[in-house]
């Protein structure tokens, strides 16, 4: 059975009570980490942390190991050779649900993908289409492994055809630049290094990016094991101020950070070390990472990465959900997990009478809680006092008869419309073992009805935004869920289609017996849209007030007018 239980409350909470730790008692802790790959300047950082002693200062005396790929990492901290690991999330969650093996995710570390697959100019490859019959170097369970295949078939190559040549991550460089091989899967961050080493060879090395197919997904992470969680949380949030302060120190110290690596590692020459370093702190330091804190998952990319790793690996969903694979340790305390602890501290109460069939409207100022209730009602995090009840059942982990839709649609990219709203209920089908054979009709038949028609094996990027996020809501009505949260789902929208949307979604609304908890930043979206609006504090602890529609003709009206306006929508527009 997989594991459920988190203990990110609890690690938050000591997060915040402790002071900075120092080496205490007569000998620091040791600990392994066990790297992802051979240490080029993409691992500046971790060795400038060392030598700079971020990690004795937190107790620990920090040793690093060479990897081998992400695979290799996974086995060896589930067989406790190392505390510590660096692997992809991506090899990490297809661990979790082809296997059960007992290691987490504990921080982000690249928040988009930098996979991609290098080739040589001379051999004339520009894209993946037609790679069948090519041979690609790979090591032993390389995440780039686990997505090439959907890669292959969304342009129109067979990776059944393919032949992959199993070798030590230190020889495919070189394998490649004397057309051992084909190509070979590397982060584009090596680029500069590599394309120096095929300089010198008189070849050029251009990079084909898995980014340009719609990978956005987080890929590499620190890990380490369900036991040490369980056992040494303490341990691992010093780990995690030593690891942060690191990146933070080699981000404005690039420079020196590359002499210290070098000091330790020197066959990397300094200025492959910079130009790496340069390219890994474009991936670390994002906007995404602004938002969610540093080395923080956030729910939305979180859950597109495991639709691509399930969809790619054809993997049927477990019993469980991606967000119990990885461990919300506060890294930042101060920007994220005090404020996320203060925020759900504030939400008793709120939405406690919620009726069947009824539309909620949730507005408040940014940072007041209101996603972290979304999340909460969906089983998404758990609560850190009181509980979430739906139905008279206390919620404890995700249901299905619960459906969200986020502000951005998360479509599969390489996916038609029909197939991302059949996702869903196709994985349910090979978990299981049986059939839906209404599925697809009533799939189409949603997407008539949100005037979508004629657009089915439509690509997403051939949509505008509007129909994008009807094609989301489909999918999360396809469910027949009992409750549907929305997370200010047309805020990315221009006004006149966040009005059509909203017209939109209250006629697709009407005859369903279903409760809607609607997020939103608009008073007048409220208003248009909700039977009663719960209006949040900017402070957390206090309580949200809660009132009903001072304008029911306007609501009634409004919906009159959603009726009526499904007569004349045109599908070009939004």
């Amino acid at each position: 059975m997989m594991v459920r239980k988190t203990i990110a409350a609890g690690l938050c909470a000591l997060m915040l009570a402790a002071a900075p730790a120092s080496a205490q008692g007569p000998a620091p802790d040791r600990a392994l980490l066990q790297l992802d790959w051979i240490p080029t300047g993409e691992h500046a950082a971790y060795f400038a942390g060392v030598g700079r002693g971020f990690w004795r200062d937190q107790g620990i005396e920090l040793a690093l190991a060479r990897g081998y790929g992400s695979g290799d990492t996974v086995n060896k901290l589930a067989a406790g050779a190392a505390q510590f690991g660096v692997a992809d999330l991506g090899a990490v969650l297809a661990a979790r649900a082809r296997q059960d093996v007992p290691v987490k995710s504990i921080s982000a570390v690249y928040t988009h993908s930098p996979h991609s697959l290098f080739v040589l100019r001379s051999s004339g490859i520009t894209t993946f289409r037609g790679l069948e019959g090519r041979r690609i170097a790979v090591t032993p369970g390389n995440s780039h492994r686990l997505y090439f295949p959907e890669v292959a078939r969304r342009a129109g190559t067979d990776p059944e055809r393919i032949t992959w040549v199993n070798t030590d991550a230190s020889a495919m460089a070189a394998l490649l630049i004397t057309r051992r091989v084909d190509a070979a899967p590397f982060y584009s961050i090596h680029h500069y290094y590599t394309n120096k080493a095929a300089l010198s060879a008189r070849e050029e090395i251009v990079v084909l990016p898995f980014v340009e197919t719609g990978f956005a997904i987080y890929a590499a992470s620190v890990a380490t094991t369900d036991d040490m969680l369980a056992k040494n949380p303490e341990l691992v949030r010093r780990f995690l101020r030593g690891l942060q302060k690191s990146f933070e120190w080699a981000r404005d110290n690039q420079a020196e950070a590359c002499k210290l690596h070098v000091a330790r590692n020197p066959e990397v020459a300094q200025d492959d070390c910079e130009g790496s370093l340069k390219a890994v702190m474009g991936f670390v330091f994002t906007d995404h990472a602004r938002e969610t804190g540093l080395g923080r998952f956030g729910a939305e990319r979180l859950a597109n990465t495991w639709r691509v790793v399930a969809e790619s690996l054809q993997l049927p969903p477990p019993g469980t959900r991606p967000r119990r694979w990885i461990q919300a340790c506060c890294r930042d305390p101060a920007r994220s997990g005090e404020q996320e602890l203060r925020q759900r501290r504030g939400l008793a109460g709120c939405v406690a009478d919620g009726g069947s069939g009824e539309f909620v409207a949730i507005v408040g100022a940014s940072g007041c809680g209101k996603s972290t209730l979304l999340r909460l009602v969906a089983g998404l995090v758990p609560t850190t006092a009181g509980r979430v009840v739906l139905g008279g059942t206390a919620v404890t982990e995700p249901r299905a008869d619960t459906a969200m839709v986020f502000q951005a649609a998360t479509l599969l990219p390489w996916a038609d419309v029909l197939r991302n709203v059949t996702f869903p209920l196709r994985l349910m089908r090979k978990a299981k073992g049986k059939m839906l054979g209404d599925t697809e009709a009533r799939a189409r038949a949603l997407l008539a009805t949100a005037g979508l028609a004629g657009f089915e094996h439509r690509l997403p990027r051939e949509l505008s935004g509007g129909m994008q996020q009807r094609v989301a809501i489909c999918r999360a009505l396809l469910q027949d869920p009992r409750v549907l949260l929305m997370d200010e789902p047309f805020g990315a929208l221009d006004a006149l289609t966040r009005e059509e949307m909203s017209l939109e979604l209250l006629r697709i609304w009407q005859g369903r017996e279903m409760a809607v908890v609607f997020v939103t930043h608009s008073i007048p979206e409220a208003v248009l849209l909700a039977d009663r609006v719960v209006v949040m504090s900017p402070a957390p602890a206090a309580s949200p007030r809660s009132s009903r529609s001072a304008c029911p003709a306007r609501a009634a009206s409004n919906r009159r007018a959603a009726r009526r306006s499904s007569g004349r929508r045109s599908a070009s527009g939004r």
